[in-house]
């Protein structure tokens, strides 16, 4: 048994973010039969100042109080369900006292993201000490650029980062060129931790939810932070409601949607609560890479809004159709002449995308088994 220890983005609040970092310690552990450790890296959520007009302070508590049970649930999930080092602040202070491992990994989601990382150091385990390097070995699972293309000034920084690694998988078919570019090696296309975990697995942890929606609903999960489906969504909305007659929840939705008939906004779920809400809702409309990836797991029907320029962000796109779903993607900003008609042409195949789901989760895990093991 082997030591593996990961580094990923979790601290950031974000529900894929957590559950990602869940599902690569789970798979590690209980389906490989290592140990996993996961780096605390507190650096990761940014540098943060405190508001210093009244106003700005004022929105501050506001938003603290609306997310305080949010937040306190989310850092509970965290500490029950990773197997986490001590924190570190900053890269020198993890550099300087780094995790005892056999395998060190940089994890999946966008670790790589010039745009979230900014190349930071420590998600190229640039900590590993020198003195260890050849006894040890350094590996990436299904980490994303996000991108199609690295800035020309950070490309030599990659590229010597990247030539140090054992073992090289990325989670978008565009990082496998990007890779190929940079150091003239072929990185895997490996799914993300998340599809590692079947549905059961996904359902036995949503057991812990302590709440449910009492009626049927339409799950909203939007993220316009990356790809924003605004107004254009709200169309979108209304007219699943009228053709299914279903309540909406909007997790974590907008202060524009409190209010609306028959909807309800979530802003206090945990991971737990997120899990279960995917697999137990009637539709799923959704533009997170990880919305999509539990709208699979839950079986249902459901709509994933898409970046529309090819030259942007195609992570959710490039998984649609490695298992041959892009029939769910509409591209944002949605098309004036689009229209959901019938929500049934947005089922799923019988048995869902079982197949292509489970030949991308075998292979992605049989490539992590040999490179955790050598």
């Amino acid at each position: 048994m082997k030591t593996v220890c990961q580094i990923t983005m979790f601290r950031t609040i974000n529900y894929g973010s957590a559950l990602q970092a869940y599902a690569l310690h789970t798979a590690i552990t209980a389906l490989l039969g290592h140990r996993c450790l996961t780096v605390d890296y507190v650096a990761q959520a940014g540098e943060w100042t405190f508001p210093r007009s009244p106003a700005a302070l004022a929105r501050w508590l506001l938003a603290r109080a609306v997310y305080w049970r949010r937040d306190r649930a989310y850092n509970a999930f965290l500490r029950r369900e990773l197997n986490l080092t001590r924190p570190y602040g900053s890269f020198a202070e993890l550099a300087a006292n780094p995790p005892v491992a056999d395998v060190y990994a940089t994890g999946s989601d966008q670790t790589f993201n010039p745009r979230w990382s900014g190349g930071d150091p420590a998600y190229f385990l640039a900590f590993v000490p020198a003195g260890r390097r050849g006894e040890v070995r350094k590996i990436a699972y299904a980490s994303s650029f996000a991108v199609a293309a690295l800035p020309e000034e950070l490309k030599a920084r990659y590229r010597e980062a990247l030539s140090d690694y054992d073992a090289l998988s990325v989670r978008e078919e565009s990082g496998v060129g990007i890779v190929r570019d940079l150091i003239g090696r072929e990185a895997a296309w490996c799914c993300d931790p998340t599809l590692l975990l079947g549905r059961a697995r996904w359902a036995a942890l949503a057991k812990r939810s302590k709440r449910r929606p009492k009626h049927p609903y339409i799950l909203v999960y939007l993220m316009a932070y990356m790809v924003n489906p605004y107004p254009q969504a709200d169309r979108v909305v209304a007219e699943l409601q009228a053709a299914l007659g279903l309540d909406v929840v909007y997790l974590n939705g907008r202060k524009q949607d409190l209010g609306k008939p028959r909807s309800t906004v979530d802003k206090s779920a945990s991971p737990y609560d997120f899990v279960d809400l995917f697999l137990n809702a009637s539709f799923i409309l959704t533009s997170s890479f990880h919305g999509a990836v539990f709208a699979l797991h839950s079986g249902k029907p459901f709509i994933a809004l898409v970046e529309g320029d090819a030259s942007k962000d195609s992570r959710l796109l490039a998984l649609l159709r490695r298992i041959g779903a892009e029939r769910h993607a509409v591209p944002v900003p949605i098309p004036d002449d689009f229209q959901v008609g019938d929500p049934a042409r947005f089922a799923q195949p019988e048995g869902g995308y079982a197949g292509p789901l489970g030949a991308f989760r075998e292979a992605s895990l049989g490539w992590l088994r040999a490179a955790i093991e050598g």
